[in-house]
C-alpha cells in the first residue's frame, strides 16, 4: 500500500477485526467488516482479500479496492458469493459479558448460540466450551462443530475466561499460575449468566473441550458435581499438570500456567522442581477431584499428542472406570488437534451419539 500503512486481522472480545496502521500517523484504526470474524488473506495491487463468516453464516471470500476508498474504516467490501445464500437461518446468537469475581476490572465474554426455534424456549440441551490454550480466544466466526449442535438441536455456550488473548496483555497474563482455580471459577459463572439470562435449563448442561479446554471442562466436573453435568466430553485434555510437566513437548507450558514461573530458562534448570511446585501442579488438575466426578465422561485421544500426551487421558479414563463412573475412551492415530478429516469426522459422530445417550437418558 505504497508504504503508507499495514493491513492485518487481530481479534478483539468475541470478534476478529481488521485494523490499518496509519504509518504516518502512527495510528491504529478499525476497518468495518460486514461479519463476525475477518482474516485478511492478501493485499495486493490497491486490492484486499479477506475471508469472513459469522456464527451463522459459512465463510465467504470478500474484496476490496483501497484506491478508490476515501476513508480507509470505512471500506466497500464485495462479496465474491451472495451472503444470502451463507446465512444459516436455523441459528442465532448473541454475545455477552459480566464482571469476573477474581479480578478488578475485567471482563467474562462469550457467545451464546441457539437453533432459532429453541431461541425463547428453554427446551433444549446446552453445550458448555471454553477454549484450549489457555491464551486462545473463542471468536464469533463459522464454527462447523457449533452449526452441526444446533442442527441437532442443542444450544451452545463459548466462554472467553480472563486469559483470553483479544484484549490485552495483562488480560493475558492475569492467568498465569492460577489455572484449575480462576478460570474454572469463569467457566462455572458463566454457567450460571446463561442459566439466568438465556433460556438455558440447569438441568440439561452437556461439556465439552479440548486440550486445556478438556483440562476445564474435566476440572469443573469435579470441582462442581452439584451441577449434575448430562455428559463430559474431553478430547486430549491436560489431566495431571504435574506428570504431564516430564513428558510434554511444552514443559515450559507447565510451570509457567500453573506455578506463574515464566522466566525463560533452559531446559536443564527447568527439572528438578521442588515437592511444593509439583505438589501444586497436581492441586489445580482435573485429577485432583477425581474421586468427586459423577458425570458420564468421553475421552477422544490422539496416539501421536505429543503436547498432551494421551496418558493423560487415559489415566482419567481407567480411573474413572474403576469408580464405576460410565466412561468411554476413543484413541486415534493422530496428533493433538484430532484435525484428519476421517478422525474429525468420527469424533463427531462419537460425540453426538454420546451426547444423545444421556439426553434422552435424563428425559
Amino acid at each position: 500500500m505504497d508504504g503508507k500503512y499495514v493491513l492485518l486481522d487481530s481479534e478483539t472480545p468475541v470478534f476478529t477485526k481488521p485494523y490499518a496502521v496509519d504509518l504516518k500517523e502512527k495510528q491504529l484504526k478499525l476497518i468495518k467488516f460486514p461479519e463476525g470474524f475477518c482474516q485478511i488473506l492478501e493485499v495486493k495491487n490497491d486490492w484486499v482479500i479477506a475471508l469472513g463468516s459469522s456464527i451463522n453464516s459459512t465463510p465467504n471470500l470478500y474484496l476490496s479496492n483501497i484506491a478508490n476508498s476515501t476513508d480507509l474504516t470505512n471500506l466497500t467490501w464485495l462479496p465474491i458469493e451472495d451472503p444470502a445464500s451463507k446465512k444459516l437461518p436455523n441459528i442465532t446468537y448473541e454475545t455477552f459479558a459480566f464482571p469476573a469475581r477474581d479480578y478488578q476490572d475485567k471482563l467474562v465474554t462469550g457467545i451464546f448460540i441457539s437453533p432459532t426455534d429453541l431461541r425463547d424456549s428453554r427446551e433444549g440441551s446446552c453445550v458448555v466450551t471454553g477454549h484450549g490454550g489457555p491464551h486462545a480466544q473463542l471468536s464469533a466466526g463459522y464454527y462447523q462443530s457449533v452449526a452441526l449442535y444446533a442442527e441437532l438441536g442443542l444450544k451452545v455456550c463459548l466462554i472467553n475466561y480472563v486469559g483470553s488473548t483479544g484484549v490485552d496483555e495483562d488480560y493475558v497474563n492475569a492467568l498465569l499460575g492460577k489455572v484449575g482455580t480462576n478460570d474454572v471459577d469463569d467457566i462455572y459463572d458463566s454457567i450460571q449468566y446463561v442459566i439466568a439470562n438465556k433460556n438455558v435449563d440447569k438441568e440439561k448442561l452437556i461439556l465439552s473441550g479440548g486440550s486445556h479446554g478438556g483440562f476445564l471442562v474435566t476440572s469443573i466436573s469435579g470441582q462442581h458435581p452439584e451441577l449434575d453435568f448430562l455428559a463430559c466430553i474431553a478430547r486430549n485434555p491436560v489431566i495431571d499438570v504435574a506428570s504431564m510437566s516430564a513428558i510434554s513437548d511444552i514443559p515450559d507450558w507447565t510451570v509457567c500456567e500453573a506455578d506463574g514461573d515464566c522466566n525463560l530458562k533452559p531446559l536443564a534448570q527447568m527439572y528438578g522442581r521442588t515437592p511444593e511446585e509439583m505438589a501444586n501442579m497436581y492441586q489445580v488438575s482435573p485429577i485432583a477431584h477425581v474421586q468427586k466426578v459423577k458425570v458420564p465422561t468421553l475421552l477422544l485421544l490422539g496416539k501421536e499428542d505429543l503436547r498432551v500426551p494421551y496418558s493423560q487421558g487415559l489415566l482419567y479414563h481407567r480411573i474413572l472406570k474403576a469408580r464405576g463412573v460410565e466412561t468411554r475412551c476413543l484413541i486415534y492415530d493422530d496428533v493433538h488437534s484430532l484435525a484428519k478429516i476421517d478422525v474429525e469426522y468420527d469424533c463427531f459422530l462419537n460425540m453426538a451419539k454420546f451426547m444423545e445417550k444421556f439426553i434422552y437418558y435424563r428425559s
